[in-house]
């Protein structure tokens, strides 16, 4: 079942890498910082969201093809976005402990 996951998340990100999706429509480069952090805060919330169902190694498999690209799209630090990320992915897995009790 892993070995499936894992088939999975890495097709999918070769194909987004493959048809450039990451890319803004129309060629507009420009950073659009008003934006960035909804949309970080859009992701952290799915994350939490996604870890009252799902393990951890297989919620890191499944969201980061697809958050790694706009992460760098929209220029925020990897690092700090690595340690919210590890940060939520723990308050979920926290979150479905309490719920089973």
């Amino acid at each position: 079942m892993i070995l499936f996951i894992i088939l999975g998340a890495t097709t999918f990100s070769q194909i987004l890498s493959f048809s450039r999706r990451e890319q803004r429509p129309g060629g507009d480069d420009r950073p659009a910082r008003p934006l960035a952090a909804g949309v970080i805060a859009a992701m952290m919330l799915l994350l939490i969201f996604l870890g009252l169902f799902v393990e951890q190694v297989s919620m890191m498999l499944i969201t980061l093809p697809i958050y790694m690209p706009l992460v760098q799209k929209y220029g925020v630090d990897q690092v700090w976005f690595g340690v919210m990320f590890l940060i939520c992915m723990q308050l979920a897995c926290c979150c479905r402990r309490m719920a089973c009790c």
